[in-house]
């Protein structure tokens, strides 16, 4: 109805119309970051939420051009601004399903951030899938007796359980490296984020301490971009990894996210707690 050889009078007044609350939408944030937040916390079914999130990604042209992606990052700081006063506590912080942290999840996607990924990961990655033979997953070890206590009598199964709690170390210790690593440099969108993140977490709790305030805005960041990416590399443009080393990712990545939230291992994972101490330390580095 809006081709220009066929504008009536009307349709062309109406198409001004939608010219301007799109223009609307995207210049004042506030508008769709508070939908996002009140949408989020509502008994809203999961398909209509994630309908939204697409059409709010379709207006800003998922930030595939400069001038969008300025303005979806707008959005993202606007979210996190208007989500935060609902939290009264850092530590709640961690566990709230923010819209902003799936709209990440989007951002993340386009091709420099991609590019970043996959320039980041695939040494150590590439490292990791090398080894066919690579058993990081400790607990496994123990499964196969009745009593897994007593299993830690055994020589044998004590000597593999500790061989595979030290490869996982291992690994683990080349990934915070390259996470740690200055190059490649960190796309300005994600640099965005985590100023904004981090500013609006030090003015909503003035007296969390520094550390703390870093801690929650690189657990967003990892649980949001570097996760899906390490559990998924192949969605990246890294190697795809057998069914052997996929299983082998997720032990790691189980332990990378306890890393990332700076939280030792609690009696959920009591055979992991040996590597508290190594968990406590990595999480000060990233």
């Amino acid at each position: 109805p809006f081709a220009e050889h066929v504008l009536s009078a009307e349709a062309q007044k109406r198409l001004e119309q939608y010219q301007a609350l799109f223009y609307l939408l995207q210049t004042q944030p506030t508008y769709l970051a508070r939908l996002l937040v009140l949408t989020n916390a509502a008994d809203v079914a999961e398909q209509e939420r994630r309908q939204l999130e697409q059409t709010v990604l379709a207006m800003f042209a998922y930030a595939q051009q400069p001038r969008e992606e300025y303005l979806l990052l707008k959005l993202v700081q606007a979210t996190i601004h208007e989500q935060l006063p609902r939290v009264f506590q850092l530590d709640d912080w961690l566990s709230v399903h923010a819209p902003f942290q799936r709209m990440l999840i989007h951002f993340t996607c386009g091709v420099r951030e991609r590019t970043y990924l996959c320039a980041m990961l695939t040494p150590p990655m590439s490292r990791l899938l090398s080894e066919p033979h690579l058993e990081l997953d400790a607990v496994a070890a123990l499964r196969t007796h009745a009593d897994m206590d007593a299993a830690l009598e055994e020589p044998a199964t004590r000597a593999e359980f500790l061989h595979r709690l030290q490869a996982l170390r291992a690994v683990c210790e080349t990934f915070v490296n390259a996470l740690r690593a200055a190059s490649p440099p960190t796309p300005y969108g994600l640099q965005f984020v985590a100023r904004a993140h981090f500013d609006a977490l030090r003015t909503q709790f003035p007296h969390a301490h520094h550390t703390d305030i870093v801690r929650a805005v690189a657990y967003t960041l990892y649980h949001s971009y570097i996760h899906p990416a390490i559990v998924a590399p192949e969605a990246y443009g890294m190697p795809s990894p057998s069914d052997h080393a996929r299983r082998q990712l997720a032990c790691l990545s189980h332990t990378l996210h306890q890393i990332a939230r700076g939280t030792p291992f609690d009696d959920a994972d009591r055979y992991l707690q040996p590597l508290n101490e190594y968990v406590l330390d990595a999480s000060t580095r990233v």
